[in-house]
């Protein structure tokens, strides 16, 4: 073990050439532009942000610039178990209210749950609220997936409008 360690070292240091020991000095890098292998969309009227089929499904919809009840809807084209749900709320600066963010699920046969995250917001600040619910859902391809929020008590916002963002996550096996 310890001659094929010194056999490498040689080799790292000798360089591929032989021509003599490499400088580490000599090589610099340069930082790389990162662009994300899935990257995240804005939806300002909701959208499946991101998919793995059967096993990852993200819901979206923000950032938007209102305080009226509003949302979206879609139809999962493909069977899924969750076993977690993660519910997100994101909010700007100089903005006081209270927001939430729902989730119905509506299976093909008309039965439906709902999932609420609400974020009371009473001071200025930026701020954001994070919430995950262990599940056991089998949800059929057909099932109806709703994102939306209720209106809500602004306190104070900038021009009378209130900006979030919010985001369901659903996580199978």
């Amino acid at each position: 073990m310890k001659s094929v360690l010194l056999a490498v070292l040689i080799l790292f240091t000798w360089g591929c050439g032989g021509n003599g020991p490499v400088s580490l000095s000599a090589v610099k890098a340069s930082a790389p532009n990162f662009i994300p292998p899935h990257p995240e969309a804005t939806c300002p009227n909701g959208c499946i942000a991101g998919q793995s089929s059967p096993n990852y499904l993200e819901l979206r919809f923000g950032p938007v610039n209102e305080s009226e009840q509003n949302g979206f809807s879609t139809t999962l084209p493909f069977q899924m178990h969750v076993q977690s749900l993660d519910g997100w709320i994101g909010t700007m600066s100089n903005q006081v209210f209270e927001s939430d963010s729902r989730l119905q699920i509506t299976w093909p046969d008309g039965t439906w749950a709902e999932y609420v995250v609400q974020y009371d917001k009473h001071a200025d600040l930026v701020g954001n609220l994070q919430r995950s619910f262990p599940v056991n859902l089998s949800l059929p391809a057909g099932t109806t997936l709703t994102v939306y929020h209720t209106g809500f008590g602004v306190i104070t916002c900038p021009n009378s409008a209130c900006g979030y963002d919010t985001s369901w996550r659903l996580y199978g096996n």
